[in-house]
């Protein structure tokens, strides 16, 4: 299939809501560029740590984990009358709910978009969801569950809230395809797009840590790292993975929409593609070879060279077993002419924020997009030296740990997310050329 079949997409929009204080995009552009992280101890307003916590992985009702990144922002402050509920409404609402509201109202405002202006429009959501920990915590006395439980923490409420309250008349739905469902939910968005269903496009997701029963759950099958800390592509990645939490939201247009709108163009997507691992070693097992089959058809598709990819911006949840496989398949796909002294650089935005899960994506594309626009390559935090089973001089890639200057041929960047269900997503990005 010819590029000029596939329409380009601009993102002309974004927000974020992240650990490590961060309530805005430029707060993450701060934090991953000095290296920082949003690391901390498990808070005491979500679980007593002392009464759960236990270095064995695998005992039985106990977490492994020292801490993970929270945001720091309570949770429960929420400004009901400014949405619109009553007392009784967001007492019932998960906060997951709120945490989208927040975020897509201000990515309207960053796309030059208002409230009175969307309303009727027919402009779809696409949410990646997540599973409530909210739901789990109201239902564990059903005498006392919330009046509005059933509506408040409804997986498909995470995308039809916010055509509610925003009065959107596009396609609405939220997709659970765990670590990847942002990422595909941004690529159902843009088939909306360019089969006409919508004029523009909100892409979204939420996640939140608030209670110990999923930590329990995934401590018992060994997910977890003990110090509960990304290290991605590190020689330090030598077990699970660590739980992040926070929130994303972009707005999306066709590009030659947002051209005649004059709307800012941060970065332009040229093509986004999902498979599926099939038959592997374990259901959490990647498959290498589906990913680097996956990356290729994508870049055939949009008629792009591989060579022009400058950065991937990785999956890199910091696992022992994940990390070589995903960088084996990049290079696989992505490594035909690199040298030491043109590199194919690499990175994951886990390792300043940790894995939020469902709403990992929408994080990648933010940070993507922002290197595209800025022109500047961020470090990588927590990287000292590449993990063994990762020959990154082998394959000509490199992982910064300082901020550099983007180099003037890279002008693509992909987003590669792998998950635990085996769902795979590719995303091409590429600098706007107006």
């Amino acid at each position: 299939m010819a590029s000029a079949t596939l329409e380009p997409i601009a993102i002309v929009g974004y927000a974020c809501k992240l650990p490590g204080d961060v309530s805005s995009p430029e707060d993450l552009w701060e934090l991953c560029s000095r290296g920082r992280t949003g690391w901390g101890p498990t808070p005491s307003t979500r679980y007593s740590k002392d009464a759960y916590y236990h270095p064995a992985p695998g005992k039985h009702g106990c977490i492994n984990t020292e801490g993970g990144y929270f945001l720091h922002e309570d949770p429960a402050r929420f400004d009901a009358p400014f949405f619109n509920m009553t007392v009784q409404e967001a007492t019932a609402l998960d906060p997951q709910q709120r945490l989208l509201l927040e975020c897509t109202f201000e990515a309207f405002e960053s796309s030059g978009m208002t409230k009175e202006g969307v309303a009727g429009k027919d402009i779809g959501v696409f949410v990646g969801g997540s599973f409530a920990d909210y739901e789990v915590n109201n239902t564990r006395d059903i005498d006392t569950a919330p009046t509005y439980q059933a509506t408040g923490c409804a997986p498909a409420m995470q995308s039809n809230r916010l055509s509610y309250y925003f009065d959107l008349r596009g396609p609405s739905m939220t997709v659970d395809t765990a670590c990847s469902s942002s990422l595909v939910a941004l690529h159902s968005a843009m088939q909306s797009l360019r089969n006409g269903e919508s004029s523009s496009a909100v892409v979204a997701a939420a996640h939140l840590n608030l209670t110990p029963d999923f930590f329990v759950t995934m401590s018992n099958t060994q997910l977890l790292n003990d110090a509960g800390k990304t290290f991605a592509f590190d020689h330090r990645a030598i077990s699970g993975f660590a739980r992040g939490e926070g929130a994303g939201s972009i707005v999306l247009k066709p590009l030659n929409a947002a051209i005649r709108d004059g709307d800012v163009i941060r970065a332009v997507i040229h093509n986004s593609g999902v498979n599926q691992d099939g038959k592997t070693n374990g259901i959490t097992v990647p498959n290498g070879r589906a990913q680097s089959d996956l990356i290729k058809q994508v870049y055939a598709k949009a008629g792009l060279d591989p060579a022009e990819c400058g950065f991937s911006e990785c999956h890199g949840t910091g696992t022992k077993v994940g990390d070589p496989i995903e960088v084996a398949g990049i290079h696989e796909a992505l490594g035909a002419g690199r040298s030491p002294r043109s590199p194919l650089f690499i990175g994951s935005v886990k390792s300043n924020v940790g894995h939020l899960e469902g709403a990992s994506g929408i994080v990648s594309v933010i940070k993507a997009a922002m290197m595209l626009e800025k022109g500047m390559l961020l470090p990588n935090a927590n990287f000292e030296t590449a993990n063994p089973n990762i020959p990154l001089n082998e394959y000509n890639m490199k992982v910064r740990n300082v901020l550099i200057a983007m180099i003037v041929t890279i002008v693509v960047l992909i987003v590669m997310i792998m998950m635990v269900m085996a769902i795979i997503n590719v995303i091409i990005i590429r600098k706007p050329t107006i």
